[in-house]
């Protein structure tokens, strides 16, 4: 029997991962931490200490089921920005590859300490970037391009890896994708094709988004039909034994163009970058070998060489006492735990995926508290089972001391005006709008005190006592997005009333604007 047809070396075609392109993957984990940063940096204060709209004793009072945080040692502004800086420095030694593996366990510890500081600025690519630090760790991502990979203790590492952590990694991302479509069972994506329109005409949709929400309504249809057969096996070629790096490239370029579509006309964060990042794991050996033939790689790759190189030589001439400061072994057969402890990765992540989509698996809450602390907790129900029709705006009417009114999210603009799109109404921080889209919903309603308390002493430290606020009555402005040719529907719920007398009222949420949004849901929803 030829060996090239052996089961064993079937899975390993299938499942071999190049260590160019872990390697490509811990540049862009990198790059991409550090864009995060960066984006999350403008609203330090807001969302990550106690003089924003989340203190830490709020956190801890809503949520019963709280993962421990480092932003919780301490609610300044200063100590925030210190656990910033430090998450950056340590996104620095992961693109340089120094020190990679503790440089992705901090990276891990980091920046599960920043989403649980503050959940309701999260999304699905959040929860990615957890993700795939996680399966990072069992991997080789500083075998080559890093400063650990000239270290005198190094030794030659393979052209790819087949291990379980590559199985786990390549089975991790696809089902993302698989499941995801699982969720989207639903007319909207496979019947009548009107998911594409309605999440264009959600806030989530940039201007050209909208844009694009007018285009032929047949010609939506069919993307969202091709949107859903893409996610549900698209990816399969990608695992053929046969032309497997023909194949490959061809899926990884249709994934990858999806996720540039998304980031084109949905603003949903690091999401779509995060995800065409985790492609990269997809690209063959022949691929990489090509590339650094060709003459400007070849020089440029020749130049990072050199630079990690230099890096190396000069954490090896430290004394043994800077033991932490020296480069670590890029490359040795990993151990016992390494090797192994991704089977105990991939049988969480399928459970866990499984589970979420037949209810009558019991899914233990310790069990995702666990998956929760270490990264590894999914759910992938983006615009399932169909995208929200429901949507809407706050609007925070405050009586001040001399009479007056104001709307302290818009203090710049009347309080009544014409209703307008969502983007156009100050949400312009993609920050922003998740918050108060995660707002609108059952996890964060408890939260909506919290945010009106910010609301005002954002007002009353920049005014005069005569123009202090005396009572807030915050209401929410429904929009239901009816189909192509029909105009939305619009009607608005009192969520949460503060007085200065001492007197407050929280909405229940199912008895307040979600009431409302299901009678109007039942009424309306005709269909195309």
């Amino acid at each position: 029997m030829n060996n090239r047809f052996h089961p064993v070396e079937i899975a390993k075609q299938v499942f071999s991962i190049d260590v160019r392109a872990l390697a490509a993957l811990r540049i862009s984990l990198g790059l991409l931490i550090l864009m995060d940063l960066w984006l999350r940096s403008e609203f330090l204060t807001e969302h990550y200490t106690d003089s924003g709209v989340l203190p830490r004793a709020a956190l801890e009072l809503a949520n019963s089921g709280f993962i421990p945080s480092l932003y919780m040692l301490d609610g300044s502004t200063w100590f925030a920005g210190l656990l910033f800086v430090t998450t950056g420095l340590f996104a620095l030694m992961l693109i340089a590859g120094y020190r990679t593996r503790f440089a992705v366990v901090a990276c891990l510890v980091l920046m599960i300490s920043l989403h649980q500081r503050n959940g309701l600025v999260c999304n699905a690519g959040d929860r990615l970037l957890e993700i795939l630090l996680f399966w990072s760790l069992f991997s080789p991502l500083g075998a080559v391009w890093a400063a650990d990979r000239h270290s005198a203790a190094s030794s030659e590492p393979p052209r790819s890896i087949f291990t379980p952590a590559s199985v786990g990694l390549l089975v991790q991302v696809v089902a993302i994708y698989f499941f995801s479509a699982l969720h989207k069972l639903h007319p909207a994506w496979t019947a009548n094709h009107t998911a594409i329109y309605f999440a264009l005409s959600s806030p989530y949709a940039t201007d050209l988004g909208r844009q694009a929400g007018q285009w032929p309504f047949p010609f939506l249809q069919f993307l969202t039909a091709s949107v859903f057969r893409l996610e549900l096996y698209g990816w399969v070629p990608a695992f053929s034994p046969i032309a497997t790096s023909f194949l490959r490239v061809a899926v990884l370029f249709a994934f990858i163009s999806f996720h540039a579509g998304l980031a084109t006309f949905m603003g949903l964060g690091i999401f779509p970058w995060i995800s065409m990042a985790s492609w990269l794991v997809f690209l063959p050996t022949s691929f990489w070998d090509r590339a650094e033939k060709a003459h400007l790689l070849r020089a440029f790759f020749r130049s990072v060489n050199h630079a990690l190189s230099r890096l190396s030589r000069w954490g090896d001439a430290l004394p043994s006492a800077a033991r932490f400061a020296r480069p670590s072994p890029a490359y040795s057969k990993p151990g016992l735990i390494i090797r192994w402890a991704p089977l105990l990765g991939m049988a969480y992540v399928l459970f866990v995926n499984v589970a979420s989509i037949h209810p009558a698996i019991p899914l233990p809450g310790e069990l995702q508290r666990w998956g929760a602390w270490i990264g590894i907790h999914q759910r992938w129900r983006m615009f399932a089972p169909a995208p929200r029709r429901i949507h809407g705006w706050y609007v925070a009417t405050a009586q001040l001391a001399d009479g007056a009114s104001v709307d302290l999210i818009r203090p710049d603009n009347p309080i009544e005006i014409e209703p307008a799109p969502f983007t156009q109404r100050g949400q312009q921080s993609k920050l922003q709008r998740c918050y108060l889209i995660a707002l609108n919903s059952e996890s964060g309603h408890d939260h909506l005190p919290a945010y009106v308390r910010w609301l005002r002493g954002r007002w009353d430290d920049s005014h005069s006592p005569d123009r202090q606020v005396c009572s807030v009555d915050l209401r929410f402005e429904i929009e239901y997005v009816m189909p192509p040719g029909r105009p939305p529907l619009r009607t608005s719920a009192t969520l949460y009333e503060w007085a200065h007398s001492g007197d407050e009222r929280l909405a229940p949420l199912q008895a307040s604007w979600k009431a409302v949004q299901t009678a109007m849901q039942s009424k309306y929803d005709r269909g195309p």
